[in-house]
């Protein structure tokens, strides 16, 4: 029995949010009526059979280079000078041809590309210690003179110094360090060329991960069959190459509709 002057609360109801889970109708009818004019709770009870399943959020689009960018971003690489332009163009000649991802070829080591063989130990997978294993992926020849390239390149920048990371950084990456060392490249390292990339190519695109769906896009418009594309990709099954798939040509498609009602614009 409450307490003199104490305000007596209605039973909370229960209710998860988590996509694609439903809430029963026993749970809702034994709830207080105060809590069910709650229009969230009264949504759920007028889903069918007195549950309301909450669908999963739609994901976005993804998004691919044309030609004629990837184009633009290699001339811009080729103009870039240094470290940086010799990453931004290993990147954009040998990313929309492998399928890699950022992460992974981020973390690559040295020892995992086999040039002579056209092969690339993918050493750190996506889920890597919970449910993948190291794979391969294929160097196809025509980016294979991009790789050859940057390990010329490569070897200029370490200057006799050994790393074992493919993509190696010097400098400071200590706030008490006093002297450079080497580590691997960092994720905002690479994010802040990307940027670079675009502002002097005048290529939008989301980021590195970009070139991976262009990969898709690519092998299979070009006739790669999709069984095919989903071992490069390493995905776990075709199905998941299909859906990715189909949610590169969902964002072409909008292009495709933009490009068609273009009209001149009339001088005033």
């Amino acid at each position: 029995m409450p307490r003199s002057g104490s305000v007596q609360r209605a039973p909370v109801l229960e209710v998860s949010l988590v996509p694609g889970e439903t809430v029963p109708p026993a749970a809702a009818s034994a709830a207080d009526p105060q809590v069910l004019r709650n229009p969230i709770v009264e949504q759920i009870r007028r889903g069918p059979g007195g549950g309301r399943i909450f669908p999963p959020n739609k994901p976005r689009d993804i998004t691919t280079i044309e030609e004629d960018e990837l184009a633009r971003l290699r001339a811009t690489a080729e103009s870039m000078s240094g470290w940086h332009g010799s990453v931004a163009r290993f990147l954009i000649g040998a990313l929309p041809f492998t399928g890699l991802r950022p992460r992974e070829i981020r973390l690559a080591k040295l020892d995992d590309v086999d040039l002579a063989n056209g092969l690339w130990l993918v050493s750190s997978p996506k889920g890597e210690g919970r449910w993948a294993a190291p794979g391969f992926a294929r160097i196809p020849p025509i980016a294979q003179q991009a790789v050859a390239d940057f390990l010329a390149e490569r070897a200029e920048y370490l200057a006799g110094e050994e790393s074992e990371w493919l993509i190696p950084l010097r400098g400071l990456h200590d706030a008490k360090a006093q002297v450079p060392t080497i580590t691997e490249a960092s994720d905002h390292w690479l994010a802040a060329l990307k940027d670079e990339v675009a502002r002097r190519s005048v290529v939008k695109f989301r980021g590195w991960k970009t070139m991976r769906s262009t990969f898709c896009q690519n092998a299979i418009d070009a006739g790669a069959s999709i069984e095919a594309v989903s071992k490069a990709m390493r995905h776990s099954s075709t199905m998941t190459t299909e859906g990715y798939y189909d949610r590169i040509r969902s964002s072409r498609s909008f292009a495709e509709i933009d490009k068609a009602f273009e009209r001149p614009v009339k001088a005033k």
